[in-house]
């Protein structure tokens, strides 16, 4: 009868204990109960900064996937923790530039009083890297091509992608190094068809540090750091 009795305390206890238990895929679910700003800059702005948010925050950043709009962060045990998933889902709106910025924070373990929420602080931090919350950061123009941070070469090259149709992408990235792409038929097989993910790969492929996107379409999306 004893042997019974803890046998059900046990599997009642695991019931609990599975019950109370969040992953990175339900803060993706929870999309909608999460708390959101609006930022008057382009999605792409936000694409950009938020690795270097979500490190700064002391979040690990798992990856993004843009076509569905939504980026994922994790942070692992702590002494106060048993970690956080954290789901950012980026929405563009129109007219723009404006863009929606919804961050979902699940507890590990849902009974774990101690465990931040990292929402407000994350969009806190966003702001401040975008410029502030409403404000539009200070970027030129896309024809400015003195104000693009690259030498002469640099700034012919851009003069050069300013004359290619949309879509299209203008990265930079440290020691003057630069990287543009535009169409939906990538010249080499195997290359990502948006032009945006195309030049930041080829960007990173040559081993340049610091890559980011400087102008898409018809706007300049840099945000300096």
């Amino acid at each position: 009868m004893f042997l019974r009795s803890l046998c059900a305390a046990l599997i009642a206890a695991v019931a609990i204990f599975n019950s109370g238990c969040a992953t990175l895929a339900d803060a993706r679910a929870a999309r909608g109960t999460g708390e959101a700003r609006i930022y008057d800059v382009p999605a792409d702005a936000v694409w950009t900064a938020l690795p270097g948010v979500l490190k700064e925050a002391g979040l690990d950043f798992v990856g993004d996937n843009r076509q569905e709009g939504y980026a994922l962060a994790q942070r692992g045990i702590s002494l106060l923790s048993y970690g956080e998933h954290v789901a950012i889902f980026v929405q563009e709106m129109r007219p723009g530039p404006k863009t929606r910025v919804e961050v979902v924070s699940k507890k590990a373990m849902a009974t774990n009083v101690l465990a931040p929420n990292w929402e407000g602080e994350i969009l806190d931090k966003l702001g401040q890297k975008l410029a502030r919350p409403g404000a539009a950061p200070v970027v030129a123009g896309i024809d400015d091509v003195d104000a693009v941070p690259l030498n002469e070469r640099g700034k012919q090259g851009y003069r050069d992608w300013l004359t290619k149709k949309m879509p299209r992408a203008f990265v930079i990235g440290e020691g003057g190094a630069w990287n543009s792409s535009w169409g939906t038929t990538p010249a080499n097989l195997g290359e990502p068809n948006d032009p945006v993910q195309r030049a930041m790969q080829n960007c990173q492929k040559r081993g340049v540090k610091n890559c980011k996107l400087y102008a898409v379409d018809d706007r300049v999306v840099w945000v300096p750091d």
